[in-house]
Formats: structure tokens, sequence, C-alpha cells
């Protein structure tokens, strides 16, 4: 009797013991999938955090970082007295207004000459109805040649995307950076006399571009 009672105490601890181990298996199992749920977590956080940063710094290199534009190869450094704004079109890198908004200062790359970027501007300022002539000014900046062209007379802008707009007693100061095939350019339009107030600054900010 003792013997049979024995026996019976001792598979009952077995039994007990097998049923421990299969808890404390199941229970190691689950924790390790939590483990990896959180490495899986923290991988995805880094991931997340990786892309944020890379696509801020892209903003920054097109739209303005610290004040300063990088266009292609070149950094030019924006005035404070201007205001970042969105881009009124998909043609343009950056934009900036001042004068409450009356003066538009917008950055963009193209293709072509000098010269037929010059005249393509011609074609926007006219003074009843005929091509002005324009005021240019050329200087080396960063080791790049700099064209500024002025015209003053009734502004007409878009067209191609949209409906055109003329506006009376405008001036354009276009700026062309000769960085090779590809051109960086910067124009500030507005009234005459804003523009004027603003000319200083816009000569000022091209004499200061670097190379990238």
């Amino acid at each position: 009797m003792l013997l049979a009672t024995l026996a019976a105490c001792l598979i009952g601890c077995e039994e007990t013991g097998s049923g421990s181990s299969a808890t404390s298996q199941n229970q190691g199992g689950a924790q390790s999938q939590l483990g990896k749920s959180v490495e899986m977590g923290k991988d995805l956080r880094n991931q997340i955090q990786g892309r944020d940063m890379q696509t801020g710094a892209l903003a920054d290199s097109i739209s303005g970082g610290d004040g300063v534009v990088q266009v292609g190869n070149v950094s030019i450094p924006i005035p404070s007295q201007w205001t970042k704004v969105t881009p009124s079109n998909s043609m343009r890198l950056a934009q900036y207004e001042t004068e409450n908004g009356e003066v538009v200062i917008a950055l963009s790359q193209a293709g072509g000459s000098v010269e037929a970027n010059i005249q393509r501007w011609q074609g926007q300022v006219k003074d009843q109805g005929l091509p002005v002539e324009p005021e240019i000014q050329e200087f080396d900046a960063a080791g790049f040649p700099v064209t500024i062209v002025e015209l003053t007379g009734d502004y007409t802008e878009g067209g191609m995307m949209g409906t055109p707009t003329t506006y009376n007693d405008y001036t354009m100061l276009g700026a062309i950076i000769d960085t090779g095939a590809t051109k960086a350019f910067v124009k500030m339009t507005g009234p005459f006399s804003l523009v004027g107030d603003n000319k200083a600054l816009f000569e000022n900010m091209l004499r200061g571009i670097q190379r990238n």
C-alpha cells in the first residue's frame, strides 16, 4: 500500500514537472516573439526617422534651408527681408515675396543660351505693344558669369500654362547665372518703384553666390 502511494506521488510529480516545462517553453516562445516585434518596431521607427531626415535635407537644398537656396551647383543667399512662400507653379524651385506680396522673386533652372533667355524675357515686357530695350549688367561671381537684365513696361505673365495677365508699369529684374548647359535663374517682378527699393538687395544677393 505504501509502495502504491509513493508510486502515485512520483507519477504526479513527473506530470507536474512536465506541465511546468511546457508552460515555460510557451512563455519563452511568447517572449521571443515579443522581442522580435519590439526589434521590428525599432527598425521601422529608425527607417521612418531616416527617411524624414533625408526629406528635410532635400527640401532645404531646394527651398532655402538657413536662408540659402541651392540651384544646381550654386548656393544663393536670400535676403532676410524676403518671405518664403509656396511656388506658384511647378517650374519654380523656390519663391519669395516682399512689399506685402507685391514683389515676387522666383528661382528656377532651365537650358538655352543667355541671349535666347534675354529675348524670351523681352517678349514678356512691352511698351505700347513693342518690345522694351533691356538694360544689361554683367559681372562674375564665384567663378560664374552673371547677367542681370532690367525691363520696365507692361509685364505679361502666364500664357502657356494659364490665362495671361498683364501688369502696367512693372519692372522685371532677371538674373542668369551661367553654370553651363543648365543655368540658374533668379527673377524679380513687381511695380516699378517697389522693385527699385529691392534692387540693391537683389544685386548683393547675386554677388554673394557660392559654388557648391
